[in-house]
């Protein structure tokens, strides 16, 4: 896998994990491995949606729950 593939999955690992040093440090190198603004975007989205997965299953859970 060439670096620019792997700094654009870290970006979106970051965003899922939520570490904005990570993010910084990650975006950045995927910039320097040549990833283009569509592209950082593309992959900060995909981390925002394997973020939210939980967050929408807890949700859902308490709902069920009655709360």
């Amino acid at each position: 896998m060439d670096d620019k593939t792997l700094e654009l999955i870290a970006v979106g690992a970051s965003v899922a994990a939520c570490c904005a040093p990570c993010l910084e440090y990650h975006i950045n190198a995927a910039r320097k491995a040549g990833a283009s603004h569509a592209e950082l975007a593309a992959a900060v989205q995909i981390g925002e949606k394997v973020r939210q997965r939980p967050a929408d299953i807890i949700a859902q859970s308490c709902k069920d729950l009655d709360i």
